[in-house]
C-alpha cells in the first residue's frame, strides 16, 4: 500500500489506473491509499519482505511528483 496526501494525487486520477483486482484505490481523509497486488504464480512468498517493500519506495516518490508512469495501464 502507497499512501499520498490527496493533495498530491486525487482519488479519481488514482482511480482511473485502478482497471483489473490488481490495484485499487480510496480515501482516508486527507489522504489518498493505493493498493498493489501481484499476480505472480502461487506458492510463492518471501517471508521477510524486505526486498518488496525496497523495490515499491520509488513508486510512491513517482506519484507524488505526477509521474504516472507506474500506474499506468498496460493493456
Amino acid at each position: 500500500m502507497i499512501r499520498l496526501p490527496s493533495s498530491l494525487l486525487g482519488l479519481q486520477t488514482a482511480r482511473r489506473y485502478c482497471a483489473s483486482e490488481s490495484a485499487c484505490a480510496w480515501a482516508a481523509k486527507d489522504k489518498v491509499i493505493v493498493e498493489l497486488n501481484t499476480e505472480e504464480a502461487e506458492g510463492y512468498w518471501e517471508q521477510d519482505g524486505k526486498a518488496s517493500l525496497t523495490s515499491i519506495v520509488p513508486v510512491r516518490s513517482e506519484l507524488a511528483t505526477d509521474d504516472r508512469r507506474p500506474v499506468r495501464h498496460r493493456g
